[in-house]
C-alpha cells in the first residue's frame, strides 16, 4: 500500500487532487494499491506539494515533490509517483536520501549493521568517509555509485 498526501497552501484544492490524480493513475498502473490524502495548510506564501510513503515490514522510503510556478500540478505528482517507482524496482530497503541520514546513528551502534538502498549516492561514500575519520568505523559498500547497493557498517558504540 502507497500512502500519501498532496497538498497547497494559499491555491486552489482542485491543485492537490491533480497532483494526487497523477500519482495515483501512475501507481495504480504499476499494480499498486494507493490512498493519498488531499490537504489544504496555512502557510505565509503560495505552494503546492505531494509527499507519498510505501508501507513496508522492514523498509523505509519517502519520495515527494513540490509545484512552482508553471509547473504544472500533474508534473509533480508524476515526478514523486516516479521516483517511487524506480525505488521500487530496485527491491532495496532504503531510499536514497534516508540512508544519508541514517549511517551516523549506525555508526554509533556497537556490532554490524547492513541495508540496501536504491542508489549509493556520492553524498552517502562522503558521509561514510567523514564518519570513518571521525569516529574510527569502518563500513563496506557493495554497489557502484548511481546504482543499487549494499552498505556494511561496524559501529563502535559511541554517542555524540
Amino acid at each position: 500500500m502507497i500512502r500519501g498526501v498532496s497538498g497547497v497552501g494559499n491555491l486552489p484544492l482542485s491543485i492537490a487532487e491533480r497532483q494526487k490524480t497523477a500519482a495515483e493513475h501512475a501507481l495504480a498502473s504499476a499494480g499498486l494499491a494507493v490512498s493519498i490524502e488531499t490537504i489544504s495548510v496555512t502557510s505565509s506564501g503560495p505552494g503546492a506539494f505531494i509527499f507519498l510513503r510505501p508501507e513496508g515490514e522492514n523498509c523505509l522510503a519517502g519520495f515527494s515533490s513540490i509545484g512552482e510556478r508553471g509547473k504544472r500540478a500533474e508534473k509533480v505528482g508524476g515526478k514523486a509517483a516516479g521516483a517511487l517507482l524506480e525505488y521500487g524496482a530496485t527491491q532495496a530497503c532504503l531510499d536514497p536520501h534516508l540512508v544519508d541520514q541514517i549511517v551516523l546513528y549506525l555508526a554509533m551502534v556497537p556490532g554490524e549493521s547492513v541495508f540496501t538502498t536504491s542508489c549509493i549516492t556520492q553524498h552517502l561514500l562522503t558521509n561514510l568517509w567523514v564518519i570513518e575519520h571521525f569516529l574510527g568505523i569502518s563500513y563496506m559498500v557493495d554497489g557502484k555509485p548511481g546504482e543499487p547497493g549494499r552498505v556494511t557498517i561496524s559501529g563502535r558504540g559511541r554517542s555524540l
